[in-house]
């Protein structure tokens, strides 16, 4: 299944929060790295903790990259 592809108004709209807002781009970096970390210490259920690693990861990826996606559109 393929990933669904924003429009340019959102990859726009990401690309201004990845470039005005940095403090929130590194602190979800750092919330998907601190949730990684913790990860194999988990005592409770483990596939919310990946669910939840995955989802801040392609969230960091997406505004990381936002800006150069908006460039090629």
């Amino acid at each position: 299944m393929a990933k669904p592809r924003p429009d340019k108004d959102v990859l726009e709209d990401a690309a201004k929060v990845a470039k005005h807002n940095l403090k929130l781009v590194r602190f979800l970096r750092e919330w998907r790295d601190r949730e990684h970390t913790e990860l194999p210490l988990r005592l409770d259920n483990v596939a919310v903790g990946q669910g939840r690693c995955q989802v801040l990861a392609e969230l960091v990826k997406f505004l990381e990259e936002s800006p150069n996606n908006v460039a090629k559109s």
